[in-house]
């Protein structure tokens, strides 16, 4: 008899088992034998309850009630089709009860028509829970915070300069300790100015004075020295690469994006921002900083231990 459709905006495979597991159950013969038992149980609470009340009738048209409420429940079967409504991918489940099929459909459809069409009246143009799970814009902010600075990242940002002996990671560590930190304790800046301004005004150094030694040399293990101006370039251009496919790819593996559908984490954290309000923050912007932020602070433990400040490097 006919099929129904269900949107899932959850766990698709997880819906499709309880309802193969419905479909087994109601299938045999002992689902019905219990209902039986069930309808006789009934038929002896209503023959008591008339007792009870004088024994001037029996109503059994209750107990016939709920006989034809399970006949047309639980007698016919339909097909139920599982529609993931983020990954579209449709999953079919046969020989389900049509009372369970029925009211999942109708429930179902209901449900996501008038959500779709609240977020469509009053949601800004952002992805809503109709088109991303819940939380995800969060979850995936949180997440680049907490693994951009992996080992994978960098690796690839390396291979996107050129590969070789292009240490990225080792370079930057340098430029905070001999440079930008430099900057603070020559009180060309505070502390909170570096903490509140932006990531290359606050990291930048213009000196021709001091200077530090960079790694992104693809044939010299040594590396070269730069003053912190010309540093600053060599380093910033080596950074812009964290855009590069090779970077992107990387990235998709370790926060585990879905690139079948056509996103990837760039674009994935562009909705992020954007569903957050933060539309004047760029991914790459964002990405930075998630890289960048903890390699400051492994840096200021290395410029501690440089003054042998065991204590303070301990802390930081």
């Amino acid at each position: 008899m006919g099929s129904f459709s269900i949107h899932s905006i959850g766990d698709s495979a997880f819906l499709e088992q309880i309802l193969i597991a419905v479909s087994m159950i109601t299938g045999t013969g002992d689902f019905e034998k219990m209902v039986s038992i069930g309808l006789l149980l009934g038929v002896l609470m209503i023959c008591i309850q008339s007792v009870f009340q004088g024994a001037k009738q029996i109503n059994l048209q209750q107990v016939l009630v709920g006989w034809i409420l399970y006949a047309c429940f639980f007698g016919p079967t339909t097909t139920v089709t599982i529609e993931d409504a983020y990954t579209g991918q449709v999953r079919v489940v046969a020989n389900v009860p049509i009372g369970v099929g029925f009211a999942g459909g109708v429930i179902s459809n209901v449900g996501y028509t008038i959500t779709n069409l609240f977020e469509t009246g009053y949601g800004v143009i952002v992805p809503n829970v109709t088109e991303s799970h819940f939380s995800e814009t969060l979850k995936l902010l949180n997440d680049v915070r907490r693994r951009a600075y992996d080992t994978g990242v960098f690796t690839a940002l390396n291979s996107a300069n050129g590969g070789g002996y292009v240490d990225v990671r080792r370079s930057w560590n340098n430029y905070i300790r001999e440079c930008t930190l430099t900057k603070v304790d020559l009180n060309l800046m505070s502390l909170d100015e570096l903490m509140n301004r932006s990531t290359d005004s606050a990291l930048r150094f213009n000196s021709q004075l001091y200077g530090t030694r960079l790694y992104l040399s693809t044939a010299n293990p040594d590396g070269a020295d730069y003053t912190c101006t010309d540093g600053w370039v060599a380093i910033s251009t080596a950074t812009a690469n964290l855009s590069s496919p090779v970077v992107v790819d990387a990235l998709n593996s370790l926060l585990g994006i879905d690139t079948s559908t056509g996103d990837n984490a760039l674009t994935k954290l562009t909705d992020s921002l954007q569903a957050m309000g933060a539309t004047t923050t760029s991914s790459i912007d964002y990405l930075k900083a998630a890289v960048l932020e903890p390699l400051y602070y492994e840096a200021a433990a290395g410029r501690y231990q440089d003054l042998q400040d065991y204590g303070s490097a301990l802390m930081v």
